[in-house]
């Protein structure tokens, strides 16, 4: 995604005071909910200029409804949280700049254990057959792992020297993850302690989601740890979001460990909705998208691993058990029962690496060691591994992580994985001397799945100046190296009413330009498609008959993509206009808007310098003026921001061809009796 530098000077153009105060009534039923904004383009890549926009909307907005500002979030997602009652959450969804309301809902995440060391000795070696010694290519050092769980124990001696700082409390907003269940801190021990981690040197900061209990700090025996089980989305949210600025407030590269989940689709699909599974998805990939490694369990459900979240996520690393002896994970009971031997770990093609958590030794609360079992224990195996990976190189990605981690491990050892309903990768985890370098653990195969092929995937075998046909409705894999470019065409031989270009799954970051008669390149286009990730869709209405050329721009390198070019003659509706098509230096007057927007398009040749103006009359209009594509609150190039009908958008038509312009005047607040001026 190319991106745009904004200065925090220029944040107060960015902020648009809202409606007039309006007196809140008093209500006592009140809820908390989740307010999302939409996020000013102009500030998309400012962290900072991200959190004051959040605090100065979130102020605004509570001012004019009534409702109680509770937490506004950094950077994790775009919004905030209110205690509200419902009259003040329908006067909060009036605002021109809300995107989304999800009351608070409570969770009760799947801690994927059950409660010898033969966990980490088999990691350090290909063959199976154990030692008693550990020896990792790296130590960790340089490197913070941020455990997203019940708090790990703060005063537990198998951590000496390596807490960063005491954590973070989501239940209480207190600088204190402390444990008092005793999960986290297992998982905490397996990712760095000195007597059973993987990356002895790494800093450990607690994250707490879990309610605490006093008795935690005075009488942790006696604690009545019924009272830990509740989450809510909220304070998710926000232990992501202290993840998300912590990690910012230092140079070191960070991993997050994840062991729990919760389901997301499959039959128990309709315990949580899956808007609010969403949302806390949309979080993580923020920190993903940031540098943060996140690493999480697949689950002990026996299914389909991309049924749970946030295991189906893919650019999350997600881990699969295994037990002693190289098996698919099962419990150690059933180990010698034939007929009891299935997999508790979750499986399936969003596992990416599976690793030991059988009966493997870890910290407790009680300061002495314990037998963990679950995918609790193999995704902080994974996350010391994905930190021994980053203090050896810290430029890592996090996409680039996940690759060496996969590339490293050891391939087709693991037993069991044959009779599983679905294909799962035979991938298990390897941090011994061969790793850290991108060696093959193994076989040349890729377990058992045929390798791609200049055929089935040209971009293995580019040819300089190249362009690789696509053909209507036909989806080939894409990769490309940082800062590459590879060119697509697609023919349009007779007149259609849509060409659709999308790009999709994989990781990594690609951006798509599409132009017509000649090959698109990163300022010269008909249509840019450029979010995070590799979702990216350029639509072309009512296209030229002839050829369209897709530039596949890697902002980042990305692995693993598609891309799919298709002709559709569905009848296309046209994007809507107020009184058609604008010529240049025309002005439309007297406009007026109560709740629906008013639209206009205009045609502006290339290299042609576009200015939109809006002024005059009443009320409180917003101008929103996209190239190519319809333009609506979420989807434009140009959105001023401005209080009252004073707007202004300039923007330069740097294709080689004429561009229509989609413009809409959004009435924030009913407006009457103002104009709108076009030129180049």
């Amino acid at each position: 995604m190319m991106k745009t530098k904004f200065s925090n000077s220029l944040i107060s153009a960015a902020l648009v005071l809202l409606a007039a105060n309006a007196s809140a009534k008093n209500h006592t039923a009140t809820d908390q909910y989740i307010v999302t904004l939409n996020m000013p383009s102009v500030l998309a890549d400012e962290s900072q200029s991200r959190a004051e926009y959040h605090q100065f909307i979130a102020r605004e907005i509570s001012q004019q409804s009534g409702a109680e500002t509770v937490k506004v979030y950094y950077d994790a997602i775009s919004g905030f949280v209110v205690d509200a009652t419902p009259e003040q959450i329908e006067s909060i969804k009036l605002s021109g700049h809300v995107n989304s309301i999800h009351k608070d809902v409570s969770f009760t995440p799947k801690k994927t254990f059950v409660f010898n060391d033969w966990g980490i000795s088999r990691i350090d070696q290909r063959a199976g057959g154990l030692d008693t010694t550990y020896e990792p290519y790296s130590d960790g050092e340089g490197v913070v792992a941020y455990i997203l769980d019940t708090g790990v124990d703060l005063y537990n001696s198998n951590f000496d020297g390596l807490f960063r700082n005491t954590g973070f409390s989501a239940n209480d907003g207190s600088l204190n993850g402390n444990d008092c269940d005793g999960h986290g801190t297992s998982v905490a021990s397996l990712v760095s302690s000195e007597k059973f981690g993987v990356a002895k040197k790494t800093q450990l900061v607690p994250v707490s989601i879990y309610k605490n209990v006093a008795e935690c700090e005075t009488d942790r025996p006696n604690a009545d740890l019924s009272q830990l089980e509740e989450v809510h989305l909220s304070k998710v949210i926000d232990a992501i979001d202290y993840i998300q600025q912590d990690a910012q407030s230092h140079t070191m590269p960070s991993v997050v460990n994840i062991s729990f989940t919760w389901w997301a689709e499959g039959p128990r699909a309709g315990e949580y909705d899956i808007d609010d599974i969403e949302l806390m998805e949309v979080a993580l990939q923020s920190l993903i998208d940031n540098g943060v490694t996140v690493v999480a369990g697949a689950g002990n459900d026996q299914h389909d691993a991309c049924w749970n979240s946030p295991a189906r996520m893919a650019d999350v690393i997600t881990v699969g058990a295994i037990a002693k002896e190289d098996h698919v994970a099962i419990f150690e009971d059933n180990l010698n029962n034939a007929a009891t031997m299935t997999s508790y770990s979750n499986y399936g093609t969003c596992v990416d690496i599976f690793a030991p958590a059988t009966g493997v030794s870890a910290a407790s609360v009680r300061f002495s060691s314990t037998s963990f079992t679950g995918t609790s224990a193999a995704s902080p195996f994974v996350t010391g591994a994905a930190a021994l990976a980053l203090s050896n190189d810290p430029t890592l990605s996090p996409a680039e992580v996940k690759a060496q981690l996969i590339a490293d491990s050891t391939k087709d050892v693991i037993e069991g994985l044959e009779v599983l309903p679905i294909p799962s990768p035979n991938r298990l985890l390897y941090v011994g001397s061969e790793a850290g370098n991108g060696n093959d653990g193994g076989n040349d195969d890729d377990d058992g799945v045929t390798p791609p092929t200049c055929e089935t995937d040209p971009t293995l075998c580019p040819v300089d100046g190249d362009i690789i046909a696509l053909t209507d409705g036909i989806t080939i894999a894409i990769n490309g190296e940082s800062q590459s470019e590879v060119q697509y065409s697609i023919e349009v031989t007779e007149a259609v009413d849509e060409l659709k270009i999308v790009t999709a799954n994989g990781t990594g970051d690609l951006d798509i330009m599409v132009k017509f008669g000649a090959e698109a390149a990163l300022n010269d286009y008909d249509c840019r498609s450029q979010a995070a990730g590799n979702n990216e869709e350029c639509i072309i209405t009512a296209p030229q008959i002839g050829t369209y050329y897709i530039n596949a721009y890697a902002y980042s390198t990305y692995s693993g993509a598609q891309i799919t070019a298709s002709l559709s003659n569905d009848t296309v509706t046209p994007p809507p206009t107020g009184d058609g098509n604008l010529s240049n230096g025309q002005q439309v007057t007297e406009i007026s808007a109560q709740i629906d927007p008013v639209f206009y398009t205009i045609e502006v040749p290339a290299s042609q310098t576009l200015n939109v103006i809006a002024s005059g009359g009443t009320g409180d209009l917003d101008l929103y003026v996209k190239a190519s594509q319809q333009v609506s609150k979420t989807n434009y190039d140009c959105r001023p921001y401005n209080i009252g009908n004073e707007e202004q958008c300039t923007i330069t038509n740097n294709s080689s061809s004429t561009v229509t312009y989609f413009i809409m005047l959004e009435p924030y607040r009913a407006f009457t009796g103002a104009s709108l001026s076009v030129n180049y």
